[in-house]
């Protein structure tokens, strides 16, 4: 009897955990199917949060420093947003011009039918010497005709799908400024931020801050680097190692592989596209896995596995925004679990703490 009464509340535990745990899982089914309907408000708003951990030391520094009011700081700093946004849209202009310059895309046909002329005949060269049969060799011209007209016949898609996104990105950027002046009008410079709310805008300011400066540096350094070896579209390359550089591990590995279909038209030399690969890759690495660290110190504290999951979940709910915002919104998270008994073992193992070495 005594065993039973011994056991009885650990089984009372044991069940009261379970029935936690269900619970959790059924509201974080239900809260992915909200997120995921809502995406068109969620993201703008989302961006506009993490766009806020950026700007407000600017309100805070052009009330408390130059004794600005809050209408005009607010105004100086949505006026810089702009600003940053009107020199984005810029470059890509500057990139879409560049790729679709008529001149740079017949030069392109030209080295394309080139390169594909040299590899047929290679190859052909090879079969015959293997096999002893000569084969009929395929007019490089008709392959590359059969090419244009694919991709003609798919131009409207292309121009609607674009379109859509244009509008997409205006209409986000737009309720994303909004969201983040309403953000800023009610910000308080002079309110010191305690407890959880301090940490999470401590580490994700750190992390949103030291992420532009590398992907920034990144981007100008990737541009550089093949603009000096004579590669063209640099520029659009650059650009990518940019935006890709927001997404952990994933973006800088397709970053340095973009190039490499370009750099093998652009280049006979084996050498040369090889060096398309390594020095931009060595770049991202040394920026990525020793600069970064360095500048962000203690970082979001997440498991590279987490990091992966997260990049999965929140791009399957929100595409590459979702996989852009995962990790700051995975590390907010996690700082909230860990403020609560039921949830800290959660917390803790998005960390790489397992249960036993807590």
């Amino acid at each position: 009897m005594n065993s039973e009464q011994a056991t009885l509340p650990k089984l009372n535990e044991e069940r009261s955990n379970l029935q936690t745990g269900a619970l959790l899982i059924l509201a974080a089914v239900a809260v992915s199917f909200a997120v995921a309907y809502a995406r068109s408000i969620l993201i703008p708003f989302t961006l506009a949060v993490f766009l806020n951990y950026l700007v407000a030391p600017i309100v805070d520094f052009s009330m408390v420093r130059l004794r600005f009011s809050k209408f005009m700081a607010v105004t100086v700093a949505l006026l810089i947003v702009g600003l940053a946004l009107v020199v984005m849209s810029f470059l890509v202009l500057l990139v879409i011009q560049s790729i679709s310059d008529p001149q740079m895309l017949r030069q392109l046909e030209f080295d394309l039918q080139r390169k594909l002329d040299a590899i047929v005949i290679q190859g052909y060269a090879m079969a015959d010497s293997w096999l002893g049969v000569e084969f009929d060799r395929p007019d490089s011209e008709l392959i590359i005709s059969a090419i244009k007209n694919n991709l003609i016949s798919q131009m409207p898609a292309y121009a609607q799908m674009l379109g859509a996104l244009l509008m997409s990105l205006v209409s986000s950027t737009a309720l994303t400024t909004i969201f983040v002046g309403f953000m800023l009008a009610g910000r308080d410079p002079y309110k010191v931020s305690k407890g959880m709310y301090a940490e999470i805008d401590q580490k994700i300011r750190r992390y949103i801050t030291t992420k532009f400066m590398i992907s920034a540096v990144t981007g100008l350094l990737v541009w550089a680097t093949l603009a000096m070896m004579g590669m063209r579209l640099a520029s659009l390359f650059g650009l990518m190692a940019f935006m890709l550089n927001f997404i952990p591990s994933v973006g800088s590995i397709i970053a340095t592989l973009l190039p490499i279909p370009l750099a093998i038209v652009d280049f006979d030399s084996v050498v040369m596209i090889v060096l398309v690969i390594a020095i931009p890759g060595a770049i991202q690495m040394t920026l990525g896995n020793v600069i970064e660290p360095m500048i962000m110190g203690e970082g979001l504290q997440l498991h590279p596995v987490t990091i992966l999951l997260s990049l999965t979940f929140w791009g399957m709910l929100w595409g590459p925004a979702g996989m852009v915002l995962a990790v700051p919104i995975t590390a907010t998270m996690r700082i909230v679990l860990l403020r609560f008994e039921t949830t800290r073992a959660i917390g803790n193992l998005m960390a790489g703490i397992f249960p036993e070495h807590m």
